[in-house]
């Protein structure tokens, strides 16, 4: 019987074998399990195929095995309000705890489908407010995760309303993930201000060290090759699950034969996501970037083929070492952060897919 692989190239899913980032996750676990937190709030922000989702089921894991914490998961693209009430009703409704007086109807609410009807009381945040105080009388707390988080009416109505449910010392905690300028966009609007205050984590890159072990470990390959898949991945955890997953399904073929096929994922699943989503200056820094020889590219010579000036230059270079796709080495110094994300944006500017 064929063993299944290790490795996964779909978003969405935990891997069967990842390295986790225990150190992210202990902090979030940690502060949310304190007496006195220093923060409901944590935002896991990074570029695509970062493990942000991956890391937020881990956190979120741990609680749901915990007889005190109830844990509810959001979809930002539905009315955030109506959907932690429907969960949080349910879940009180699973522990068995007595809701007579608190009646969905009365509400202007279907206990089926937790939608509003043409109730002239209906409101939904008085609605969720009861059931916030059965879950205080219960002892219990609640984890709120939102995946991929966005600024929309939906999650604008929610934060506000989270900040109330704050206000009122109710045990509830946030976590979310998303893309650099999604949570910027966020944190910037001037009714979600309290936001700022969140605990922001920007994922970084594995060790090197740690993935070429893991992948000695899984795949029985010797330690130079292990080293030189470490390397090709540059630490980016989707790269990791794709190099492994390749190399899993193709054991007897080189390195070198399988550059097209992982190139192939890398772009599909994420580098034409990424340059959709990247602007003109942020494109026309990349190809001038990409244009500079050698692995370390020298600032001023990306600002000499780009032809931008120093304050155009300089915005868009802190932009895209936010957003995780450039890495800063030292003054004057950066890389391309993302594995063979080069040779990508060559190919796009010698086709002119742009």
């Amino acid at each position: 019987m064929m063993t299944a692989n290790p490795f996964t190239i779909s978003f969405g899913r935990k891997p069967e074998n990842y390295i986790s980032r225990e150190i992210v996750s202990s902090e979030i676990i940690d502060c949310f399990s304190s007496d006195s937190p220093f923060t409901n709030t944590y935002i896991l922000t990074g570029v695509r195929g970062m493990g942000k989702t991956v890391t937020m089921t881990a956190v979120a894991n741990h609680f749901k095995k915990l007889d005190e914490w109830i844990v509810i998961d959001l979809n930002p693209s539905r009315d955030l309000l109506d959907a932690f009430g429907a969960r949080l009703y349910d879940a009180l409704i699973k522990n068995k705890y007595e809701l007579k007086a608190i009646n969905p109807s009365a509400f202007g609410v279907s206990v089926l489908s937790m939608e509003k009807k043409d109730d002239p009381v209906f409101d939904i945040e008085l609605f969720n407010d009861k059931l916030l105080q059965t879950a205080l009388s219960k002892g219990k707390k609640i984890l709120i995760t939102i995946d991929e988080a966005a600024n929309s009416s939906y999650m604008r109505q929610f934060a506000l309303s989270f900040q109330g449910m704050l206000r009122n010392e109710y045990p509830v905690f946030l976590l979310m993930t998303g893309l650099f300028q999604n949570v910027t966009d966020i944190q910037n609007d001037k009714s979600l201000t309290f936001l700022l205050r969140a605990k922001r984590i920007d994922l970084e890159s594995l060790n090197l060290s740690l993935i070429k072990k893991s992948y000695q470990n899984i795949l029985s390959v010797p330690s130079d090759q292990a080293r030189k898949m470490a390397e090709l991945t540059r630490g980016y955890p989707f790269a990791y699950q794709v190099l492994g997953y390749l190399v899993f399904e193709n054991p007897s073929e080189s390195l070198s034969k399988l550059m097209d096929r992982y190139d192939s994922y890398l772009q599909s699943y994420v580098y034409e996501k990424i340059w959709q989503e990247s602007s003109g200056n942020d494109r026309e820094f990349l190809i001038a970037m990409s244009k500079v020889k050698g692995n370390i590219k020298q600032t001023a010579e990306i600002k000499a083929q780009s032809q931008m000036d120093d304050k155009t230059f300089s915005v868009y270079r802190d932009r895209l070492i936010k957003r995780g796709i450039v890495k800063a080495v030292k003054y004057g110094e950066v890389i391309f952060a993302l594995p063979r994300f080069e040779e990508y944006v060559q190919q796009v500017n010698e086709f002119d897919l742009y």
